[in-house]
């Protein structure tokens, strides 16, 4: 089906990489016409993980105990709590009359055991 009007979208989208350092989170507006999509970044903030955190993916890594890994995802899920507001702080800084409605938060999961295949294969 081909959209004959345009249609728009806004996200946040928060995600840790391998280096396990800390969230990047964003703020994105998706723009859809017919079959063409584009992008716009509103915000973007990165939240370094503190010690404590960081002890704690060690330890799961080094242990690979299923109950710090769940501690581990507690701990997360409030690092992303902590990443959606201070991204809707610094937008409401920035523009304080910004209503535009969220339409989903998207979160990639945290990466520990990182095995990307081998180029030998």
């Amino acid at each position: 089906m081909t959209r004959t009007h345009p249609h728009s979208l806004r996200c946040i989208s928060m995600m840790t990489g391998t280096s396990c350092d800390g969230i990047d989170g964003v703020i994105v507006d998706f723009a859809i016409q017919d079959e063409t999509i584009t992008h716009t970044v509103v915000e973007h903030v990165f939240m370094p993980f503190d010690a404590a955190y960081l002890a704690q993916a060690k330890d799961v890594i080094e242990t690979q105990n299923l109950r710090s890994a769940f501690l581990l995802g507690q701990a997360l899920s409030q690092h992303y709590v902590a990443c959606v507001t201070k991204l809707t702080q610094q937008r409401l800084a920035h523009d304080a009359f910004d209503t535009t409605p969220l339409s989903f938060i998207a979160v990639s999961g945290h990466t520990l055991f990182h095995q990307p295949p081998s180029s030998e294969q």
